[in-house]
């Protein structure tokens, strides 16, 4: 019996072949390297287009609504940090203005220290990152967002009731505005002209010190109601405001007593008869 090799011994017309089909497999695949048909290449470009057309419509609304966009940040932040504090310490300091944000950089005396076993105590800054200025500010606006003259109606940031509000440490807002003189805009030479009334919502750099800044006019950022956060019976919403675009404040005209016509629910008080920015925590 002839045995026969299982080598495989390929004729010199199947090496031939072979020969051929790699060459002309190899020219498809340079070929199909090459590049993009036309076609592709306009289809391609009109992806690219409406791609290009989406985004710069995207970039135009930011850029009109940046000032927006970076308040609401702030004021997340800023509610975040209140809960954070709430949370620590169990309870929130009494303020003599919603303007007074100290208590998120330094510890308030009534604050105890941050005990690790307890886990409890003030264990700030809740706000790193953020740089804080002393504001001057009105005293006829309460904690709680009402007049200290009507508790009934909503109070003014600007309005001196009994007497002005110094060094309060507080954190501006991202638009530009002039300090006020009873609610009137005045420049910076306007309140620093000698016999002229003192000017409100002034930003500093240092406690007491009479140099304004020049280059900043933001309005303070107010923490309105935080006491309603340990208080469930309390008729008020924790709420970060902000006095929007125009620097005015414009609170809904509230009235804080239920039996009252004009009373302001929870949703009335998370919103604003102008252009105010609220963020309401709870």
């Amino acid at each position: 019996m002839k045995l026969v090799d299982k080598k495989y011994r390929s004729s010199p017309i199947d090496r031939f072949s072979k020969s051929v089909r790699n060459d002309v497999f190899s020219k498809a695949v340079l070929s199909s390297q090459k590049g993009f048909t036309l076609l592709e290449m306009l289809v391609v470009a009109a992806i690219l287009l409406v791609v290009a057309g989406g985004v710069v419509t995207s970039f135009r609304d930011v850029g009109s609504d940046a000032a927006d966009q970076a308040t609401r940040y702030q004021m997340q932040q800023l509610g975040e940090a209140v809960e954070a504090y709430y949370k620590d310490n169990g309870t929130l300091p009494v303020r003599e203005t919603p303007a007074d944000l100290g208590f998120l950089f330094i510890k308030p005396a009534s604050a105890a220290v941050w005990s690790v076993d307890y886990r409890r105590g003030w264990r700030g800054p809740y706000l790193n990152g953020h740089k804080y200025l002393y504001l001057d500010i009105g005293d006829d606006l309460t904690s709680d967002g009402s007049s200290i003259s009507d508790p009934a109606n909503p109070g003014e940031p600007f309005v001196i009731d009994g007497a002005e509000i110094p060094s309060v440490i507080g954190i501006a807002d991202p638009y530009d505005h002039y300090p006020v003189d009873d609610g009137q805009s005045r420049s910076v030479s306007g309140c620093s002209t000698p016999g002229a009334n003192d000017c409100l919502l002034e930003w500093r750099k240092i406690s007491g010190d009479d140099s304004t800044l020049i280059n900043h006019f933001g309005r303070p950022y107010l923490a309105i109601d935080l006491e309603a956060m340990a208080d469930s019976s309390s008729l008020g919403v924790p709420r970060i405001v902000s006095f929007g675009s125009n620097g005015i404040y414009e609170p809904n005209n509230c009235n804080y007593d239920p039996s009252e016509p004009d009373y302001c629910t929870s949703d009335e008080l998370c919103n604003s008869s102008g252009d105010d920015i609220v963020l309401c925590l709870r």
